[in-house]
């Protein structure tokens, strides 16, 4: 897989955000053991940590770190893995996004993957840190002021998924639960990457939560024609939990 281009389709609703692991607490699927695919992601990630240990060119350290964000945020979405080791990789990944910002803050990279891992994190924490979630709300702002078309719209995408989910202000940012805002960041994500399955299956649920079924089965449609060659889509976990998605969204 190539992990600056495949991680990110991970931005499902609890993967990102804080209030699931507030509100709903998380369900882990019994362990299997995992698979080739989990073997491979696992020992990419390890080889580009020793590489790093011999990088001298902040450029080349700041792409591997990014990298090794991705792979270990993809590592996360594995359903069979225990809560404490999804836990751990989204610590990973969090390490290497906040040293890869360090390295080049103007850059997309950095921020978008801090977003992603404070999400996890706060997610599979057994207490989650609440300022934590203020730290998330900067992160994807930053990197959404930085390149909003980064990974299929990507910082787009994960401010509505946070703001649709996240708790009410003081707890949350202020823009949570405000639906025109909602609304407007995911019609802007789906006109700059309309081809982006994510985009499609998270604003289908989001519209369903807000009884538009009607809408919602259309994007779910449009989301199942998009998945099979849909490039960001990067594991094929991932992949199976967005047609799972789409199909709980098509029987309603």
């Amino acid at each position: 897989m190539t992990a600056l281009a495949g991680v990110t389709s991970s931005l499902a609703r609890g993967a990102l955000l804080a209030a699931l692991a507030l509100v709903a607490g998380c369900h882990t699927p019994p362990r299997r053991p995992a698979t080739p695919e989990v073997h491979g992601i696992l020992y990419e990630a390890g080889k580009l940590e020793q590489e790093l240990r011999g990088i001298q060119e902040a450029q080349d350290a700041f792409d591997l770190r990014c990298r090794v964000a991705a792979l270990y945020l993809t590592l996360v979405e594995y359903p069979s893995a225990p809560r404490r080791e999804r836990l751990d990789n989204a610590r990973r990944a969090l390490a290497h996004a906040d040293a890869a910002i360090l390295l080049e803050p103007d850059r997309v990279e950095g921020h978008f993957y801090r977003a992603l891992g404070l999400g996890r994190v706060l997610e599979f924490s057994t207490v989650p840190d609440l300022s934590k979630i203020g730290l998330l709300d900067q992160a994807a702002r930053r990197a959404r002021d930085l390149d909003p078309d980064f990974q299929g719209a990507g910082p787009l995408r994960l401010l509505a998924v946070f703001y649709s989910q996240a708790p009410s202000w003081p707890i949350g940012p202020e823009e949570a639960g405000e639906d025109d805002v909602i609304d407007g960041l995911f019609r802007e994500a789906l006109e700059r990457a309309p081809t982006c399955a994510e985009n499609r299956v998270c604003y289908a649920e989001y519209l369903v939560e807000k009884h538009r079924v009607s809408e919602a089965a259309g994007h779910a449609r449009a989301a199942q024609e998009l998945l099979a060659t849909d490039p960001l889509v990067g594991s094929s976990f991932e992949r199976d939990d967005l047609q799972r998605r789409i199909e709980a969204i098509l029987r309603l």
